[in-house]
């Protein structure tokens, strides 16, 4: 805002930057790339288990949940869950609309949940850095495995 600028002018110029930028971005592209990306990681994953399932250690099936962003509006997603005897380990979207990437699924466990990022088309876990930064590991099946130890 500048100095001579009332709260007004400067809300109203704001909002209309905002508006033009909003245009910029194809929605329902990013929404479709988003899902395409999704559903590719749940393959993978589905692929690595495959041992597993046949040898009825584990169950993988999918639930339909909602998720509301902004700008791409409601839509439904799968979240992947994967059951190990009793207790039951989920993939859960948590959008595309995220800081710093492209998307988020949360891998929750038993006893605590990690972060896959999309980033640059890539999935990467999301790990608690030095000095409370974030560092990022490729997703590979020993890093999904490394994972799935740490939260069940």
């Amino acid at each position: 805002m500048t100095q001579n600028e009332t709260l007004e002018t400067f809300l109203k110029r704001e909002k209309e930057e905002r508006e033009t930028r909003g245009r910029e971005v194809d929605w329902e592209d990013r929404k479709h790339n988003w899902l395409a990306a999704v559903n590719a990681l749940y393959n993978t994953i589905y692929s690595w288990l495959q041992k597993s399932i046949k040898d009825q250690v584990i169950e993988v099936y999918y639930d339909d949940m909602h998720i509301v962003e902004e700008h791409i509006g409601d839509y439904t997603v799968k979240k992947m869950v994967i059951r190990l005897g009793p207790d039951k380990i989920r993939l859960e979207p948590a959008g595309t609309l995220i800081v710093g990437s492209n998307g988020r699924i949360d891998l929750i466990g038993t006893k605590a949940s990690i972060m896959l990022l999309l980033l640059k088309d890539k999935w990467q876990i999301a790990i608690r850095g030095g000095r409370g930064g974030i560092d990022y590991l490729p997703l590979t099946k020993e890093s999904f495995t490394d994972a799935l130890k740490q939260i069940i």
